[in-house]
């Protein structure tokens, strides 16, 4: 499953335009009073205006030779989020990838990932024009199983790694 239209809430419009805008460089797509949309790869990414707060941790996906690229350009625009004592990349031995954070203009999680298996190399250097799409939209639960089948069921989005008691994901690597 491709994630080609994502809607993210948030009670801080004007701050995530302005991340978005200003600090990663996007143009912005469309934009009016309510919400505003960026396209991220084939991803068309909108924030849209809410009055409570909304978390959410997301993912982009870059190209699988292009981590180290991706974290000096990153670093000149916006602080990474250190994992421990240092550390800002996170290993995923099991997924054969690996990762760096940030937060966005609302406080949001987000995440630069390369996924080695995909072996979606690319020769020129690292800019916007790289990320490929947003890969991954978290879904807190109390119950990954229920989730999981409402997934399936609804979108044809297969269990793929992870259990269905505490963390699990759905769709594919792509």
């Amino acid at each position: 499953m491709q994630i080609k239209q994502l809607t993210l809430f948030t009670n801080q419009l004007d701050a995530q335009k302005l991340f978005y805008n200003k600090t990663l460089g996007f143009q912005l797509a469309t934009e009016n009073s309510d919400s505003f949309s960026v396209q991220v790869g084939r991803t068309l990414l909108t924030h849209q205006k809410s009055e409570i707060s909304h978390k959410y941790h997301y993912c982009f996906l870059i190209p699988s030779n292009q981590l180290k690229e991706s974290i000096i350009w990153l670093k000149e625009r916006l602080n990474l989020v250190e994992i421990e004592s240092g550390k800002i990349v996170q290993k995923f031995e099991s997924w054969n990838a690996d990762s760096v954070y940030f937060y966005d203009g609302s406080g949001n999680l987000a995440e630069f990932i390369v996924r080695y298996d995909l072996k979606n190399e690319v020769a020129a250097d690292f800019d916007l024009s790289k990320i490929l799409c947003v890969n991954e939209i978290g879904m807190p639960s109390k119950n990954v199983e229920a989730i999981n089948q409402q997934l399936e069921n609804e979108m044809n989005s297969k269990f793929w790694k992870g259990d269905k008691l505490r963390f699990g994901t759905n769709g594919t690597e792509d």
